[in-house]
C-alpha cells in the first residue's frame, strides 16, 4: 500500500484544494453542460476555497489528502444548520486523483470526516452524488444507504443527485478503515 498522509486543511490550501476540485469536476462533462463547468473553473474556485477556509466556520471542515507533501485528494463537510433528509452533515466533496484511486485515500478521507462530525455531534451523516456519477456506486458496499433523491440548480440547470446516509459516524468508519 502506498503511504499517504489527512490532515485538516489551513487557508494557504485553497489553491491546492481549487485544483483537485476542477479536476474533479472534469469528470462530470459527461452529464453537466459545458456553461455550468465553465462558470467552475480554477480562478472561482480558488475564490471559494478561500473565502470558506479563511472563514473559519466551525460549521465547516476540510481535510487534505498527501504524499511526499503532493495533494492527492480532498474531502470537505459541513454540520447542518438544520436537517436535511433526516441528515446533521453533509459530506459536501470527495475528490481523490485517478493516480491515487484504489488506495485507500477515499477510505481514509471519508474516515476523518467520521471522526470530525462524530465530535461536533452532527449525526446522521449524508452525502449527495451527481445519479449519473459513475462513482457513485461505491457508497453503498461502504454502509451509505440510499434514502432519496433530490433536484439540485446548477446555474438553473436542474441535476438529479442521489442521497446517501450513515445513521452515525462509527457506521461509516467501520467501511472505510
Amino acid at each position: 500500500m502506498r503511504h499517504f498522509e489527512i490532515r485538516a486543511a489551513v487557508p494557504s490550501d485553497a489553491e491546492v484544494i481549487a485544483a483537485l476540485h476542477v479536476e474533479g469536476w472534469r469528470e462530470f462533462r459527461a452529464f453537466v453542460p459545458a456553461a455550468i463547468m465553465a462558470a467552475r473553473d480554477y480562478a472561482s474556485r480558488a475564490r471559494e476555497w478561500r473565502q470558506r477556509l479563511e472563514a473559519a466556520d466551525p460549521r465547516w471542515w476540510t481535510a487534505l489528502a498527501e504524499h511526499d507533501g503532493r495533494p492527492v485528494g480532498f474531502v470537505g463537510v459541513e454540520h447542518l444548520s438544520a436537517p436535511a433528509m433526516g441528515a446533521n452533515s453533509e459530506i459536501h466533496n470527495l475528490f481523490v486523483t485517478t493516480e491515487w484511486r484504489r488506495h485507500g485515500v477515499g477510505r481514509r478521507l471519508l474516515a476523518a470526516a467520521a471522526d470530525w462530525i462524530d465530535s461536533v455531534g452532527a449525526e446522521p451523516i449524508s452525502l449527495y452524488s451527481f445519479t449519473e456519477n459513475s462513482h457513485r456506486k461505491a457508497y453503498t458496499p461502504i454502509g451509505g444507504r440510499i434514502v432519496g433523491e433530490r433536484q439540485s440548480a446548477w446555474d438553473g440547470v436542474v441535476i438529479p443527485e442521489t442521497c446517501y446516509i450513515w445513521p452515525t459516524a462509527a457506521d461509516l468508519i467501520a467501511h472505510t478503515r
